[in-house]
This record gives structure tokens, sequence and C-alpha cells, in this order.
């Protein structure tokens, strides 16, 4: 009687727990709404992670959202990657890149162990995460998942790289000087020649970028990004006001180089940038990235 009851507990709980959770591969436009709200109120975010971000998916890979709801109220959201191998389509993995979307270290390992599961019934080969939270909750996630299963796994991707950190809360005099004697000089011989750089704001002036960023990546034989994704995270920083494009010009005016910058919570990260071959005797970017710092700062960033 006993191990009934207790089966039946735990059945009930399965129960409770799984209608809090939903996937679905589309956001109503009340969703995309609530979402948004969510990521404006979070610290650590990713704006991978935002519902309107462009994703530049391929004919192997597919999205699925999982929200979590309280008391009607959506408190958890994440972005699912669910990509196939070419060769062999019948194997399936699931990825979240930077995510999911919440505050609450309780909510993100239940989410990660719920969607373990659901991968597994789905006979998925596997299921990662990378989180975006702080270290301290990231810690408690891994102590609460590592408890219950080892069914999969979270942790850096592949494509994870370490970025630099600039903190915002010394003056701005003070971070130029804590600088590398290289970077100094390369701000101020772009000064002498006449280097400026300012905030893109329309579509005529940044149909300058996308021919630079495609020879950039001539020239170094890569293709990252697309000329039609470049324009639709542009379209998405003036749709959300969640990041600014910053252009670099040469002293005629011509623009020779250019960088996004995204709003991810109390941070901005530099994204994706791009530099004229033609003119890479001109250290604009190191530039660029100085005024980045400082428009950061001046926007209230940490």
């Amino acid at each position: 009687i006993m191990m009934k009851t207790t089966n039946a507990r735990q059945t009930a709980k399965k129960e409770r727990i799984a209608d809090m959770y939903s996937i679905k591969p589309h956001l109503s436009e009340d969703e995309v709404k609530e979402i948004s709200r969510l990521y404006d109120q979070l610290k650590n975010v990713s704006v991978l992670q935002h519902p309107l971000w462009p994703n530049d998916l391929n004919e192997a890979q597919d999205i699925k959202f999982l929200l979590k709801r309280e008391n009607g109220k959506i408190v958890l959201s994440a972005k699912v990657i669910e990509s196939k191998l070419r060769r062999a389509p019948f194997i399936r993995y699931a990825h979240i890149f930077y995510g999911p979307l919440s505050d609450n270290p309780g909510d993100i390992a239940g989410a990660l162990e719920y969607l373990a599961e659901y991968y597994s019934k789905q006979k998925f080969a596997g299921f990662s995460a990378q989180l975006t939270c702080s270290l301290s909750q990231a810690q408690f996630v891994e102590h609460t998942i590592l408890k219950g299963s080892q069914s999969f796994f979270y942790g850096p991707h592949e494509g994870f790289k370490v970025a630099v950190a600039v903190p915002l809360h010394n003056d701005i005099e003070k971070i130029y000087t804590s600088f590398s004697t290289d970077l100094k000089r390369n701000i101020s011989k772009a000064l002498k020649n006449k280097i400026s750089v300012q905030v893109v704001t329309t579509k005529d002036e940044f149909k300058n970028f996308p021919p630079i960023y495609a020879k950039m990546e001539a020239s170094r034989g890569v293709n990252l990004y697309s000329n039609k994704h470049l324009y639709d995270i542009f379209e998405f920083i003036n749709r959300t006001r969640l990041g600014q494009f910053l252009g670099a010009y040469n002293e005629t005016g011509i623009m020779i180089g250019g960088m996004f910058l995204l709003n991810q919570g109390n941070k901005v990260e530099y994204m994706i940038g791009g530099t004229d071959p033609d003119y890479k005797n001109l250290p604009q970017s190191h530039l660029t990235f100085y005024e980045a710092i400082k428009l950061a700062k001046l926007d209230g960033f940490e």
C-alpha cells in the first residue's frame, strides 16, 4: 500500500510539473510580448534567447520554445535549437545557447531536467545547454542536476568563446589608462588619421556595411553571416532598442568598418564586426571598441 501511495504521489507530482511546461514550435504575439518583458527584467541574459532574435538556421535545424507558467504568467523561457546530422538525419541533438531566460536557479534546473527527459523520450542522441546565469546560480544548477540524474549534460558548447569583460564602474579616463600600450597607440593613430565613429540608425546608411563584411570574409576564406542575416540583426536592434550599430569612417566620410553591440541585461556585448581589408593599415576597430565602451558607460551599463 505504501509503495502504491508513493508511486501515486510521484505520478501526481510529474503531472503537476508537466502542467507547468509547454513546448511549442511557435509563439503567439502575446507570448512574444510577455517573454520580451521577462528579458528586460533580467540581468544575466543573452540576446540569442530573445523571442524576436533572427535565427539563421539551415535546413537541418529547427526551433522549439519551452515555456514555464506559474499562475498563468510566464516565469521561464528557453529557445532550443534542434539539429540533425545531414548524412544521418535520424541522429538528432538539442541545444540551448545561453539560456534559459530566468533568474531562479531552481526553475533553471527544473527546466533542464524536464527537457532532458523530453528529448530522451523523443529519441534524441543528446541534449546540452550553455547557461548564462551567475556562477553561484550555475553551481546550484549543476549540484541539483547531478544529484538527481546524469542522463544529460550542460556546459560550454564547442563554439563557446571566452570574452574580455571591461567593468564600467570606473571613470572613462581610468578605463583608458588600463589599456595596453599598443591599444592606446592604435587609438591615437586612428584619431590622427581622422577616423570617426558614429551610431548608424538608418537602413540606407547601414547598407554600406554588408559589402565590407563580405569582402572581409572573402579575404579570410570564411562564411559566417549572410547579407540577409546582417540586415535582420540591424532590423532587430532598431525594432527592440536592444543594441546599436557603430560605423567607422575615414576622413572622407566613407564607411570602412563597423560592429554590432547588443544589450544583454546589465551588459553590452560586441557580437559581430567587420573591417574593410583595403584599409587594414588604419586601426579603426580599436577606436570603435573604445567608443563602444564610452557609449555603454554613458547609457548606464555595468
